[in-house]
């Protein structure tokens, strides 16, 4: 029952956030991205990768070499994904059970 209140609070603050960015001005969004300076974002990128991996090591080491460093790699990303999505439905999805 608590899995499922969690996962109907999220979606709802999911749904309502996306229903008050629907009415701002596009256009306004528009100037503002074409006029940013795009440049720090290849160090965020890298530094941003290499957490990942780093974090994608532990998890390996932790759970004694049992799993590969891709498939660690790939599992920290859909928590990240899911919890960037659904932040209090990501526990669900993460750890089943």
């Amino acid at each position: 029952m608590k899995k499922w209140l969690s996962f109907g609070l999220g979606g709802a603050i999911s749904i309502g956030i996306f229903a008050l960015l629907v009415g701002s001005e596009l256009g306004a969004v528009q100037d503002e991205l074409e006029r940013a300076n795009y440049f720090y974002l290849v160090p965020c990128a890298v530094f941003l990768i290499a957490g990942l991996i780093t974090r994608g090591i532990r998890w390996r080491y932790l759970l004694d070499r049992r799993v590969s460093l891709k498939h660690c790699f790939h599992i920290i990303n859909v928590g990240y994904f899911l919890s960037g999505i659904l932040p209090c439905a990501s526990v669900t999805w993460r750890a089943p059970g």
